[in-house]
């Protein structure tokens, strides 16, 4: 084979690839045959350079809903009307290099639209390319350098029926190859599975395998599903490592059985719970089925419960029938005393439950309460206690009249009923007035009246009403429990009032409302800041208050019906991109107090800072991330250097800040505030000087080589740097990989200093784990040997 031929074999394989990924991006494509090297053409007016049409399946199924995010475009869901007299549009543009925005000639172009044809061609010596006779309508394009090197997927864009697009320059970044394969925990190829990567999408064949030809460096999320399986992900970082990456995926598994009585009758009805999980009503044959992950449940625990027959707890393994008998729990009876002829009673039932961070308390028990049976009148019967819980009981009539039971099952279970006389308590009224504090009523304002039982969901535990013209309000037939009472009315802040039952039948109260407070004030001076208006906010934080005010057309904000004390006046603004928190005033409010703030940042000096990375050597390092902070009022921004290694921030207020510098081998995700860095400086930024900060960060190499002893298994290691000059750093700060056989592992662009490695295992363990030293340029290798746990 001479060289020329290699290269056009090499170029079609980088189109055909192409191809493929903006078929997947168009249609969620469940499947693509095998694409052959070669092929007939289809002739077709040619401008701009050699087209040709890449094969495509002839039958497409349709993509399964909710597979493919919906784009900015989205909403074009058909072409734009064509004068069918009317020539098609066309659509050009040129290609660059994103570093140097120099031509790259010779890279291969694809587009696709809307109809059945995937179209190509090869960029002229200005790295231009031209399509004629587009349909109007959605288009995706893709272009790869004639190595494979460098790439860029883009779009979609939108074709108008009545004019020509011109993209203008398209920047090529440097792309990487991730391939693999996705397994079952057997170690079996699934066929069919669906692998996403950032905005591509690809269905495995039949060995399982996937294969992303450009990946933009960095760290990004590999998805995994297949029909019957767990879904899965990994985390890989594409240009750091050529090895193929492994997923595999856990079947799943099923949780069934039935629930039956000590006579192994069928029970209907019956409530099966997996605690922290799902709940299931067991059917007219006792049957229950819960589909589970067999990772996370492996014995899932069963809480069966009936509102008669009792209770029961087991184990249950995945995929095995599990048969449930209901012990019969305690029985309670309830006396009913003090109560009037006709009235109608209602019985509650709660449970109490511990907690791990406190004392617990009780919740409504549903199942009790319906359980609840009368045997005769005043007499009622609750059955399937369970043995050493506790429980209480709520009893209330129609006229208001509540009466209580608070008692623990003894363990075993008694034979004979737990009994116990309720004696009904009349119920009260509250009535009373809202009044200003200057003796005024208050009409129109709301309350709400909240038992202080509210869990036990009896009727009427909480009503509400509203004040008559001369502030009057009535509630009556309240139960003898504690209420909390709450009250709203404009011009107030809420007023909240505990009451206790009293001891004669009518509770009267003059509820006097706390004059408002309010802040308000100005923002000056701030037209200098790129951005949006400045957003004021105060807190209260005895009260749990936080409320946000955008200011007005006059500059002014204002904050109404607070209530007295602290308070912390905040304005922020947003300056090109960097959150600036400007100025800060504390004020005390007494009530009726109207406070005035103001903030003038006419006088705030403002600094602009540029961020210069490198390496040592002076090579500097685009696409690099850093973060700015502010000592006293921490994290501020994030900053990501361009093309020319620099990055720039403006706006911010003069001051000391501290400056992060990421590294290229560090893991610096989205949601990552300053915990990630390479190298700090402290900087103190002047107002109108040149203020600059440069970095000229040591990288090097690491290489580990990784080997299974006495039959260690590798499946499920995980093997990751850890700095040690860095202590205090994120623990996911360099990517982690995950071996699947013997193989060598590679971290490049990792800061200089001082190394160990995070290695694990649920079965096996590395005999010794070394200190490493990595320095400016140069590769640290070492052998990581894994035996089994146990040795």
């Amino acid at each position: 084979m001479n060289a020329r031929t290699a290269r056009s074999l090499a170029g079609m394989t980088v189109l055909l690839a192409l191809a493929s990924a903006l078929l997947l991006l168009r249609d969620g494509e469940p499947d693509l045959p095998a694409v052959p090297t070669s092929g007939p053409t289809v002739p077709q007016e040619r401008l701009g350079g050699p087209e040709v049409l890449a094969p495509q399946q002839e039958q497409r199924e349709a993509a399964a809903p909710g597979v493919l995010e919906e784009d900015a475009l989205a909403d074009v869901t058909t072409a734009p009307a064509h004068d069918a007299d009317a020539p098609l549009p066309l659509v050009r543009g040129r290609l660059v290099s994103g570093s140097h925005d120099q031509p790259v000639p010779g890279a291969h172009v694809v587009l696709c639209d809307d109809s059945p044809a995937v179209r190509a061609q090869e960029a002229d010596a200005q790295g231009g390319f031209l399509f004629a006779s587009v349909f109007p309508g959605r288009i995706r394009l893709a272009a790869a350098s004639a190595d494979g090197v460098l790439g860029v997927n883009c779009g979609p864009f939108l074709v108008e029926p009545d004019g020509d697009l011109d993209l203008g320059p398209l920047r090529l970044a440097q792309t990487y190859e991730v391939r693999g394969a996705v397994l079952d925990l057997e170690g079996n190829p699934l066929a069919g599975a669906r692998v996403s990567l950032q905005d591509a999408r690809q269905i495995t064949a039949s060995g399982g395998a996937f294969f992303f030809p450009h990946v933009a460096r960095g760290e990004a999320l590999l998805e995994a599903e297949a029909e019957g399986h767990v879904s899965n992900a990994a985390r890989v970082f594409a240009g750091a490592s050529d090895d193929a990456v492994t997923i595999r995926l856990a079947p799943f598994a099923a949780v069934f059985g039935e629930v039956v009585d000590r006579t192994l009758a069928p029970v209907a009805g019956a409530r099966v719970m997996i605690p922290g999980g799902d709940t299931r009503i067991t059917d007219e044959w006792g049957s229950f089925r819960f589909t589970v992950f067999p990772e996370p449940l492996e014995s899932p625990s069963l809480w069966v419960e009936h509102e008669t027959l009792g209770f029961a707890r087991c184990e249950a393994r995945p995929g095995e029938r599990v048969r449930v008998v209901l012990l019969e729990g305690a029985t309670f009876i309830g006396l009913v005393a003090g109560g009037s002829a006709g009235e109608k009673l209602d019985v509650a039932t709660e449970r109490h439950f511990l907690s791990s961070d406190g004392p617990g308390g009780f919740v409504p028990d549903p199942i009790r309460t319906r359980g609840v049976t009368w045997l005769d009148e005043g007499r009622f019967q609750i059955r399937g206690l369970e043995p050493g819980a506790r429980y209480r009981v709520f009893v209330t009539s129609s006229a208001g009249a509540c009466a209580s039971a608070d008692f623990t099952v003894p363990a075993p279970a008694p034979h004979d009923p737990i009994t116990e006389t309720l004696l009904l308590q009349p119920s009260f009224s509250i009535e009373g007035r809202v009044l200003e504090r200057a003796g005024a009523p208050v009409a129109g304002a709301r309350l709400r009246l909240v038992e202080e039982r509210l869990e036990a969901q009896l009727a009427g535990a909480e009503t509400a009403c509203r004040t008559g013209p001369n502030g009057a309000f009535h509630f009556a037939s309240r139960p003898r429990v504690p209420h909390r009472m709450h009250v709203r009315a404009a011009g107030h802040p809420l007023l909240t009032r505990a009451i206790e039952p009293p001891a004669q039948d009518r509770l009267v109260l003059d509820l006097v409302l706390p004059a408002a407070a309010s802040v308000a004030g100005t923002v000056r001076g701030w037209e200098g800041c790129s951005g949006p208006r400045p957003v004021v906010s105060l807190r209260m934080q005895e009260h749990g208050l936080l409320r946000r005010a955008v200011l007005d057309d006059q500059d002014a904000f204002h904050f109404g019906d607070l209530p007295p004390g602290f308070a912390r006046v905040t304005c922020e603004l947003d300056a090109s991109g960097a959150f600036v928190r400007a100025l800060a005033r504390d004020v005390v409010l007494a009530e009726g107090d109207r406070a005035e703030v103001a903030f003038d940042l006419t006088g705030v000096e403002r600094a602009d800072l540029r961020v210069v990375v490198a390496r040592a050597g002076g090579e500097r390092l685009p696409g690099t991330r850093g973060f700015v902070a502010d000592p006293t009022r921490g994290f501020v921004a994030k900053v990501e250097t361009d093309a020319s290694g620099t990055a720039a921030l403006s706006g911010l207020l003069a001051g000391s800040y501290d400056v992060l510098a990421g590294a290229p081998g560090m893991v610096t995700r989205d949601d990552c505030d300053g915990t990630v860095y390479a190298e700090k400086r402290t900087v103190e930024l002047a107002p109108g000087a040149e203020n600059e900060v440069e970095f000229a960060l040591a990288l090097g190499s690491l290489e580990v080589t990784v080997a299974g002893a006495e039959g260690a298994a590798l499946d499920w290691v995980q093997i990751q740097p850890v700095w040690l000059d860095e202590p205090d750093l994120d623990p996911d700060t360099f990517p982690a990989y995950y071996p699947h056989s013997d193989r060598t592992l590679r971290w490049d662009d990792l800061p200089a200093g001082r190394y160990t490695l995070r290695v694990e295992s649920p079965d096996s363990r590395a005999r010794a784990v070394p200190q490493l030293i990595i320095t400016d340029g140069a590769t640290e290798r070492c052998n990581i040997v894994l035996e089994p746990l146990g040795n």
